[in-house]
């Protein structure tokens, strides 16, 4: 396969991208270029299908099949986060470029109706965290990325059906 980088075309990706997936041990190809540059779009976790859909907006072509596999790829190799996303029809994988977020492991609130996000960086409440889930849970580490879901304090004050009104315009 011929690496995307090493091109005379005028519309290569930056040699930092490329030399960030070549220290991950991945080739560059330009479905990975593609996926990572969709995934830097986003300021949330996104789906496989929602990749896919913009991807056809841009009038690319990709296979679903192609997403997916480049996905569960990045996640081996530590470029991007798995993270499971309430549905209206279960939990989903959804992934986010650890690169966006800062480093690889960010613990997060939710908001279950209006997908609001706090990131929690205060050391202290981490620390008390990890050794709670050490000692209680018998867990040995926070390796990934905890996110907890709650309803935020709008959310509550909202009718039933603004709450799902609310949730269904997020997922969009």
């Amino acid at each position: 396969m011929k690496d995307s980088c090493n091109n005379d075309n005028p519309d290569t990706p930056d040699a930092a991208v490329c030399a960030f997936l070549r220290a991950k041990g991945l080739n560059v190809t330009k479905a990975r270029l593609h996926v990572l540059a969709l995934l830097s779009e986003f300021d949330r976790p996104v789906n496989g299908e929602t990749l896919f859909r913009h991807i056809v907006l841009k009038r690319q072509t990709m296979s679903k099949a192609t997403i997916y596999r480049t996905l569960v790829e990045f996640e081996k190799a530590g470029v991007v986060s798995r993270q499971w996303v309430a549905g209206l029809t279960g939990a989903r994988a959804a992934y986010v470029s650890l690169q966006k977020l800062g480093g690889p492991t960010v613990h997060q609130l939710v908001c279950r109706d209006c997908d609001r996000r706090h990131v929690v960086a205060d050391e202290g409440v981490l620390e008390r965290l990890r050794f709670s889930l050490q000692n209680e849970a018998a867990l040995s580490s926070l390796p990934q990325p905890l996110t907890i879901y709650y309803q935020c304090a709008g959310c509550a004050a909202r009718s039933p059906l603004d709450r799902a009104e609310a949730m269904k315009s997020a997922r969009n």
